[in-house]
């Protein structure tokens, strides 16, 4: 799905025209993108959670050279999906095996 299919879709659900639901989309991207900015963590409960973290500084090796190369510290987002996305991606019933088959072999015999 891309932009285009998301206003459509957002608009056909909700009842707005696509110009407010495009209005809609982006000033919600907006708000993300600036907390993001802001390092603050966005949080959907059960959709998404996106976190913005400092990934460290460290020394690696040039792949192709074997040679030792600093790769400076950089900045990225985690992002974790949520329970309503992930069953439905994968199925509830599948969830629910899952969860299920984790539990036992959490117990201890």
């Amino acid at each position: 799905m891309d932009r285009f299919e998301t206003i459509a879709s957002m608009s056909e659900i909700s009842g707005m025209t696509k110009k407010d639901s495009e209005t809609a989309l982006d000033a919600f991207l907006t708000s993300v993108e600036k907390a993001l900015g802001r390092g603050e963590k966005v949080k959907l409960n059960n959709y998404l959670t996106l976190d913005p973290t400092v990934r460290k500084s460290r020394n690696g090796r040039n792949p192709s050279t074997g040679e030792p190369i600093f790769i400076p510290a950089s900045n990225f987002v985690k992002v974790k999906v949520g329970k309503k996305w992930k069953d439905a991606v994968i199925g509830v019933e599948i969830a629910e095996k899952v969860k299920k088959s984790r539990k036992k072999k959490d117990v201890v015999e």
